[in-house]
């Protein structure tokens, strides 16, 4: 019997892991280019290629930001109704798709200093980006549970389209990273579409459900909204450190930045294996304030050892991987590794967010995150060059904390169970729990 109840649980961990090695080879991938870039162009093409990777990336979550666990969510429950709601799905994505990348695109152009010569490329790298964005094929999978499918399709495509891409990035042909980078992001979606379900005739009905589409958005505009805030917030800095000091000091700060990034994706995977054990007890309230201790201390001394781990190791294999050129990225990547610390608790928040219902709070945070991360930069980085930079992260992501959950009971009592579970009494926890509980059961009815 105890042997039944740990398989789910495996097998939830185990698609986790799947989808989580698609990704991590994704960002290695990426890493792994900006490093060949790094040693033969330099600093300041590194910097450009950090503005494009962070404008495709606030661009992809205007379009799907928020929206595909909805939508998967949808396809699950929709039973006889499932291709309608597929149809909804595929019509919100044509409203937000084609102008949000059009829009950006000419914006980066008129913010940028590109040589004529990169032009089609940038062009290109932001079609394959459009076309990533279009998540439809990712989401039908994800309803069946086609998990395995997903990640073993994405890493063979890592791993083919990985050979021309690093070559070009050891050759120094920035033109063609571009290129395949996006080819790359295109085909994230389309090696999905084989036996997804998705037709033309499906593709058709969302051109005539566009008004369908339209309330979907209006629907979960909140959760939309707040992904949409939360990517900026992450990527703000990249666009003023570029502004204010120029694409070399950007591809500095990037080079430093990119591993935490890879950092990121290990929270993402952690929170989301302990998700189900924080759903299952949130019946008993003695197992859940346990639950949440347990994923606080785990979440929080995992960040600790990857923070050391960068402190530690991080300057010298800066040095190595992309040349004495970044010495300031290895001067930088210490002080900046302390955000991890923020961004798994970040993590878990989130996690808990979901279960209590507090959809509000994530939305509220994420608006607080990026105005304070804004207007950190502006203030700081004038000041004190790109270390404002580093600063204003750190301070951000503790800031957007306090503002967003400190000064309400309910905000106060989310924290408890997250973030404060690492070391208060367990007393403590429960009582939150138990207030957090009525306010649960009030919003189910």
């Amino acid at each position: 019997m105890a042997s039944l109840r740990v398989l789910p649980r495996i097998q939830s961990g185990a698609r986790a892991a799947a989808l989580t090695l698609s990704n991590v080879a994704r960002v290695v991938s990426i890493l792994i280019v900006t490093i060949l870039l790094g040693r033969d162009l330099g600093p300041s093409i590194l910097g450009q290629f950090a503005v494009l990777l962070a404008a495709v990336a606030i661009l992809q979550s205007v379009s799907i930001g928020g929206l595909s666990g909805a939508a998967v969510h949808k396809l699950i429950l929709g039973g006889s109704r499932r291709r309608a709601a597929t149809e909804t799905i595929v019509a919100a994505r044509l409203i937000l798709i084609p102008p949000a990348f059009a829009i950006g695109f000419a914006l980066v152009l008129t913010l940028m200093d590109t040589q004529q010569s990169n032009m089609g490329a940038i062009a290109l790298f932001f079609v394959g980006y459009a076309l990533g964005a279009f998540d439809v094929p990712e989401i039908t999978w994800m309803s069946r549970g086609g998990f395995r499918t997903i990640a073993t399709r994405r890493l063979i495509l890592i791993v083919c389209i990985s050979i021309p891409k690093l070559a070009a990035a050891a050759s120094g042909n920035y033109e063609l990273v571009l290129l395949l980078q996006g080819a790359e992001a295109a085909l994230w979606q389309g090696i999905l579409l084989f036996r997804s379900g998705l037709s033309s005739s499906l593709l058709l009905g969302g051109v005539k459900s566009l008004g369908a589409g339209l309330s979907q958005l209006n629907e979960l505009k909140n959760l939309w909204l707040s992904s949409i805030a939360a990517v900026i917030a992450t990527r703000a800095d990249v666009f003023i450190v570029s502004a204010l000091l120029g694409s070399a000091v950007v591809g500095q700060y990037a080079s430093a930045s990119r591993f935490v990034e890879a950092a990121t994706i290990l929270a993402v995977a952690v929170t989301t294996v302990l998700f189900n054990d924080l759903v299952k007890s949130t019946s008993d309230d003695e197992e859940y304030a346990t639950q949440c201790a347990r994923a606080a201390r785990a979440v929080f001394a995992l960040s600790l050892v990857v923070m050391t781990g960068l402190v530690t190791v991080g300057p010298d294999a800066v040095l190595a991987l992309y040349g004495p050129e970044f010495r300031l990225s290895s001067e930088l990547l210490p002080v900046y590794s302390v955000t991890i610390i923020f961004i798994f608790q970040r993590q878990l928040i989130s996690k808990i967010l979901i279960i209590e219902k507090a959809y509000g709070y994530s939305l509220s945070s994420n608006v607080c995150g990026l105005a304070i991360n804004v207007a950190l930069n502006l203030l700081l980085v004038p000041i004190l060059g790109v270390w404002g930079a580093v600063v204003a992260a750190i301070a951000g992501y503790a800031l957007a904390i306090v503002c967003a959950f400190l000064v309400t009971r309910r905000g106060r009592d989310l924290i408890v169970i997250s973030v404060g579970s690492i070391g208060l009494p367990k007393a403590t926890v429960r009582h939150s729990i138990e207030r957090l509980k009525v306010q649960r059961e009030v919003r189910v009815e």
